[in-house]
């Protein structure tokens, strides 16, 4: 599978719930996973030493990628300069992205991106047997508990899956 880049909210929501080794293990087992230098930069409990220690890849956000980026960020506000460069990375190395912004989404199937959610990380773990059921549904609990934006009925239709 190509490599996939991560946006800043999920992983800030597996980091801090303590889980950025299910983003290491679907990296090792599923399919890369890679954080731009610049989401890295962005988020404060986290660096690069540690983004390369987790098994994640870390990748250099391309000079030309950050100027055109500067531009879409004006010209679309309604998604973040960080996000606009994750996308941007993505189309052009034909990569697919990590993300639950639905902005981003909207794009990505737009321009033909493959997009995989967080708890489709978890799911797709669960569903390979890397990670335990019980690990997994665990695991989306702690995050819907952390991330305000997460609601009990997204939630309770990801767990329907199971």
């Amino acid at each position: 599978m190509s490599p996939l880049l991560i946006d800043a909210n999920v992983l800030i929501d597996f980091l801090n719930t303590g889980n950025l080794n299910v983003l290491e293990e679907y990296s090792q087992n599923v399919a890369p996973v890679e954080v731009l230098d610049m989401i890295v930069g962005e988020i404060k409990e986290i660096d690069e030493l540690s983004i390369s220690e987790s098994g994640l890849n870390l990748r250099e956000t391309e000079f030309d990628i950050l100027e055109n980026c500067l531009n879409l960020a004006n010209a679309e506000p309604s998604m973040s300069f960080e996000d606009h460069c994750v996308f941007e990375t993505a189309r052009q190395n034909q990569f697919g992205i990590i993300t639950g912004e639905r902005k981003m989404i909207a794009k990505a199937a737009r321009e033909n991106i493959a997009v995989i959610r967080g708890f489709r990380v978890i799911y797709e773990l669960c569903d390979k047997q890397l990670i335990l059921k019980e690990d997994g549904i665990s695991i989306v609990k702690q995050i819907v508990e952390y991330n305000p934006y997460f609601n009990d009925s997204i939630r309770d239709d990801f767990l329907k899956l199971f």
